[in-house]
C-alpha cells in the first residue's frame, strides 16, 4: 500500500503558512497546506502495518508526480492520495480528460499561472486524467482519492470523462472518490474510520458505510461525509 500526503507544493505554502481547509482549488488559487493530511496517512499507515500490510507513505517534496506514475505496473494493493483535487481546470483545455486531476508536489508555480498551462503532461505536479489512463494499474484492489470533485467528470454519450474513467481505464478494480468540496478535517477522521472497517475485515462498501455513520455520530454534518461514494 502507497500513501500520500504532507503534500508540499512549493513557493508559497512553505514561506508564509498558508493553509487550506478545503481539498478543493481553482486555478489561479494559492496552494495551501492541507494541515490533517500528513497526520491522516500516518494514521492509516499505523492501521495498515497492525494487520501485516507493508505500507510507504511518501510526503513533503517527496510526493511528486513522478512517485506515483512510478507505481505504474508494481501492481500496488492500495494506492492513497491525500491533496487537493480539481476538476474544470483551464478553459486552456478542450479534452475533458485534461481538466480533472491531482496536485503533487511542486505544483504551485504551475498552477498559479495559466500562461505555464502549456507544460501539460510535463514533470509540473499536476497529475491529469488522460496521464492516469496511460498507466498500468492492474492488480490495484483499491485506489482511495481523499481529495475534493474526484468523482466529477464531462458527461457525454460514451460516459463520464475525468479521474474514475482515467482510474478505470488503467485497471483499477474499486476507487473511492468525492462528489463535491470537501473538509479537510472531517475527511482525515472519514479516512481513518474506513480504514479502520478496512483493517477490521469489512469490504470496503461496508467499511465507507460504517465509516460515513461515524463522522454522522460525532456531529459532522452531511456535507463533511456524504461526499465520497465507491466505484466498483
Amino acid at each position: 500500500s502507497i500513501l500520500w500526503g504532507g503534500v508540499e507544493y512549493g513557493l508559497m505554502d512553505s514561506v508564509v503558512g498558508v493553509i487550506s481547509e478545503t481539498r478543493g482549488i481553482m486555478r489561479g488559487d494559492m496552494l495551501g497546506k492541507l494541515p490533517n493530511s500528513l497526520k491522516e496517512v500516518n494514521d492509516i499507515a499505523l492501521l495498515l502495518s497492525s494487520k501485516g500490510n507493508h505500507p510507504k507513505v511518501i510526503s513533503g517534496t517527496s510526493a511528486t508526480e513522478k512517485s506515483f506514475i512510478s507505481r505504474s505496473g508494481k501492481k500496488d494493493y492500495i494506492l492513497h492520495v491525500s491533496t487537493h483535487g480539481f476538476f474544470h481546470d483551464s478553459g486552456t483545455f478542450t479534452n475533458p480528460m485534461q481538466n480533472s486531476g491531482l496536485l503533487f508536489a511542486n505544483s504551485q508555480k504551475y498552477w498559479m499561472s495559466d500562461s505555464l498551462a502549456s507544460s501539460i503532461n510535463d514533470a509540473d505536479g499536476i497529475l491529469r486524467a488522460d496521464e492516469i489512463s496511460k498507466l498500468d494499474l492492474s492488480g490495484c484492489r483499491l485506489v482511495v482519492l481523499s481529495a475534493c470533485q474526484t468523482g466529477l467528470g464531462e458527461y457525454n454519450s460514451e460516459g463520464v470523462y475525468g479521474l474514475q474513467r482515467a482510474f478505470k481505464l488503467a485497471g483499477a478494480q474499486s476507487v473511492l472518490m468525492s462528489l463535491w468540496s470537501v473538509n479537510d478535517k472531517a475527511t482525515a477522521e472519514l479516512m481513518t474510520e474506513f480504514y479502520r472497517g478496512l483493517t477490521a475485515g469489512r469490504e470496503p462498501d461496508d467499511a465507507l458505510v460504517v465509516a460515513q455513520r461515524a463522522l454522522r455520530e460525532k456531529g459532522y454534518s452531511p456535507d463533511k461525509w456524504a461526499a465520497f461514494v465507491l466505484l466498483n
